[in-house]
């Protein structure tokens, strides 16, 4: 799936693979070195592997040798063009980390960058953190660059569900494999429909507010804007023949 995927990523872009759980795989990261491509995984206790006990207590240990990380929304150094947000407000928040960064050697995977990452929660009980250990292939990039992209997983997570609710990726209920396969294309393609109507749209639009509010909407938001728009445009070019009892089969 890796090496299918690389294909359709022009050469001059970074290939980056994010996972939800830690596989100790070999074969997977002999793969991601294959087609240079960066993979980010988090070891999660409650995802398909948890990191070893001493592994969590190192990140502990070390957490005194931390650096303070600042990513305010909307300013992301790597990943801030691929980031929607859900208000014009959230734009102004910011998200507070403690980073520590090291290099270990894997029995079977070689050298793996490790990110002990706390982020400070301010909605919760004062002083409350989340504590993560991220895994990296690649050695030589930066410790931020490494938490901006695993970021980026939660807008995954919202891609697949507009998919199912809104694109109907849930609805296909037969047992031909292939005809499942152009089931997924229609909706992807239909997905990418929706988002070169909103670039197409944002183009158009001269409203700085405007194009912000186009920028946040989820694809419901933009179906409902087409289709606003679409009968808009229908009203205008066959308004008179409707008035004139022209079309009034319709």
């Amino acid at each position: 799936m890796i090496e299918h995927a690389r294909r359709y990523v022009p050469k001059t872009a970074e290939f980056v693979i994010l996972a939800d759980g830690f596989y100790d795989s070999k074969i997977i990261f002999e793969t991601c070195k294959k087609v240079n491509g960066i993979y980010v995984t988090v070891a999660d206790s409650a995802r398909v592997y948890a990191p070893k006990k001493k592994l969590y207590d190192k990140g502990i240990a070390n957490k005194k040798n931390s650096t303070k990380l600042i990513i305010k929304k909307g300013e992301e150094k790597y990943t801030r063009q691929h980031m929607r947000y859900a208000s014009s407000e959230s734009g102004n928040k910011k998200d507070i980390y403690k980073v520590y960064s090291e290099i270990l050697e894997f029995p079977r995977l070689g050298k793996i960058q490790i990110v002990y990452s706390w982020k400070n929660i301010p909605k919760r009980k004062k002083n409350s953190e989340s504590y993560k250990i991220l895994l990296c292939n690649d050695t030589k990039i930066d410790k931020r660059k490494i938490v901006e992209l695993y970021a980026l997983r939660w807008q995954v997570e919202i891609y697949f569900r507009e998919l199912k609710s809104e694109l109907g990726l849930c609805d296909y209920a037969g047992k031909n494999f292939e005809a499942q396969e152009r089931f997924i294309d229609v909706c992807l393609l239909s997905f990418l429909f929706l988002e070169w109507s909103r670039l197409k749209l944002t183009k158009e639009e001269k409203s700085k507010k405007i194009k912000g509010e186009i920028n946040r909407m989820r694809s419901r938001g933009i179906i409902n804007l087409l289709k606003k728009n679409y009968w808009t445009k229908f009203k205008d070019e066959f308004g008179h023949r409707l008035k004139n009892s022209e079309l009034a089969f319709i």
